[in-house]
């Protein structure tokens, strides 16, 4: 639902999803022999903002790691605002990526979104040893039903990892 000034009016049909882009501190070499087990599933908030609005979000990204290489899934669910609008957002996809070497490993991820196979974006981030979280950062897209940006939100994420790692 959408909320213009006073009244609720729905945003019926539109389906509004999102993807990470931005760009990320890349290191020469992947980490060839990880010292960290990064894979697993990692939950947190996400927030962004635009000079138009804000997006209050949470983020699901499942990691697989390999010999310094990441892939696996996200997924994304919240809110955006414009002003006095409020539109509901989701989305999902898959991901590939690099972890780099380091005390604080870097981290680059490639990712594409499901319903929009041909948007994909860079998202940046470090793992931390010391609590097992994840920081991103980068643009977030809003994707409309016909896949072209709606808008770009600067956004932050610290996620938590949860459950047990693959």
């Amino acid at each position: 639902m959408a909320r213009l000034g006073s009244g609720w009016r729905s945003v019926g049909g539109v389906c509004v999803v999102a993807l990470w882009t931005g760009c990320a501190e890349s290191p020469a070499q992947p980490e060839s022999e990880p010292r960290f087990g990064i894979g697993g599933t990692y939950l947190g908030p996400v927030t962004g903002e635009t000079e138009a609005g804000t997006l209050d979000a949470q983020l699901a990204l499942f990691v697989a790691h390999d010999d310094g290489h990441l892939s696996g899934t996200y997924a994304i669910q919240g809110q955006i605002t414009f002003g006095d609008l409020v539109a509901l957002i989701f989305g999902d996809g898959t991901h590939v990526g690099t972890i780099y070497s380091g005390s604080r490993p870097s981290l680059a991820l490639t990712l594409q979104n499901a319903l929009c196979p041909d948007h994909e974006g860079e998202l940046g981030g470090r793992f931390d040893p010391v609590t097992g979280g994840l920081e991103l950062r980068g643009t977030l897209d809003v994707l409309g039903p016909d896949c072209t940006v709606l808008v770009s939100y600067q956004s932050w994420a610290y996620l938590d990892r949860s459950g047990d790692t693959p």
